[in-house]
């Protein structure tokens, strides 16, 4: 094994230690959500509000209208609130009975985005908390029947996870479940920096507080992340649900175009809260994956090519670890391997993308005009 020299495994022991860290703090914050859990609480379901905003969704909607029709227990309502579709979706909601109440609103002319639409389904809401879902998710029968056995805080993260059906969605896949298991272990170690709309449970009082101290009325998107910061400057209780039965399951960009503009958008979103915990963390995960990467292609350019391979081999297979949640059913050690080796060329194609461009969201920009 000539390739094998002190260096190389330095750096390969090296690109372990975070990882170890990580994988331990991702035990700490299932530690977290655990202790949230009790068999015996019963919390009444008659409390929560479902707000639903959509813009086009007709491709979508059906999935997550099956998924309510299979439901085991049932929240006081569920409100879908229109974001002026261009296409059939309204008409699929008049097609569905549930055994609970179920409205439909349409934001008015001149008012957009899913901010607004996220806000407008509240103030109309009877229940005392939120549950603000995407229209494109899946979700398990027994979802409900697990969220009242849970503590719940002003603000709870639930999961959400990405399936692939195809090799460019599986690389979005992978990546998102990197970026949610490293920010879920740093929760457990700190704080959470990362939330997801498409699965969030809020104290409906708690928002409308919210309200008069944001500062992101110019983003048409991304109430997630701003309604964390919110909570978080305002002191409200803020945790991390992790439970195979509330995780929302999603399809991710199938596209190399609309997985680079939704990742645009989203780093656009962490910029624009301005959250030095969260910022500092990631330019820190950044640096390690850059510099490791540089030191394997290094090896590469000096003709070292066996420390080049088992280099990407090892970050693969310890990237695996910290992606646990049905990492073996989505992805085989070829196909990581390869996404492994294309994402220094993704980095640097968002990096370049968040810097120079705004991205759209539904047809639109994100960013109103200034």
């Amino acid at each position: 094994m000539s390739w094998l020299k002190f260096e190389v495994l330095i750096v390969m022991l090296s690109y372990a230690v975070p990882v170890g860290a990580i994988l331990i703090g991702k035990k700490r914050a299932n530690n977290k959500s655990k202790s949230l859990y009790n068999e015996n609480l019963a919390n009444s379901l008659d409390e929560i509000s479902v707000v639903i905003p959509f813009r086009n969704e007709v491709d979508n909607l059906p999935k997550l209208l099956a998924s309510l029709k299979k439901l085991n227990a049932f929240p006081l309502e569920f409100i879908f609130v229109n974001d002026h579709s261009e296409d059939e979706s309204t008409e699929l909601l008049g097609e569905i009975k549930l055994p609970c109440e179920l409205r439909l609103y349409t934001l008015e002319l001149g008012i957009e985005g899913k901010k607004k639409a996220l806000s407008k389904g509240i103030v109309e809401s009877k229940g005392n908390y939120i549950l603000s879902w995407d229209a494109d998710i899946e979700i398990v029968p027994t979802y409900f029947e697990a969220l009242k056995k849970y503590s719940w805080s002003d603000l709870n993260i639930l999961p959400v996870q990405m399936h692939a059906s195809s090799w460019i969605g599986g690389f979005f896949a992978w990546d998102y479940q990197l970026q949610t298991q490293t920010s879920f272990a740093l929760a457990g170690i700190v704080r959470p920096v990362i939330a997801s709309g498409a699965n969030l449970f809020f104290d409906k009082k708690g928002f409308l507080e919210s309200e008069s101290t944001r500062t992101d009325t110019d983003y048409l998107s991304g109430d997630d992340q701003f309604l964390l910061s919110a909570f978080r400057k305002s002191g409200k209780n803020i945790s991390i649900i992790n439970d195979e039965n509330l995780t929302a399951l999603t399809a991710p960009p199938n596209s190399i175009p609309d997985g680079l503009i939704q990742r645009s958008r989203w780093l656009g979103k962490s910029k624009a809260v301005k959250d030095a915990l969260a910022n500092g963390f990631g330019f820190i995960v950044l640096l390690i994956q850059l510099m490791y990467y540089t030191f394997a292609f290094f090896q590469l350019a000096i003709g070292n090519f066996g420390a080049t391979i088992v280099l990407i081999l090892i970050k693969s297979e310890l990237d695996a670890f910290i992606c646990t949640y049905k990492y073996q059913e989505q992805f085989n050690t070829f196909q990581v391997f390869v996404y492994e080796l294309i994402f220094p060329i993704y980095i640097f194609s968002l990096v370049f993308l968040s810097l120079f461009s705004t991205p759209n969201w539904k047809g639109r920009s994100t960013k109103k005009p200034s």
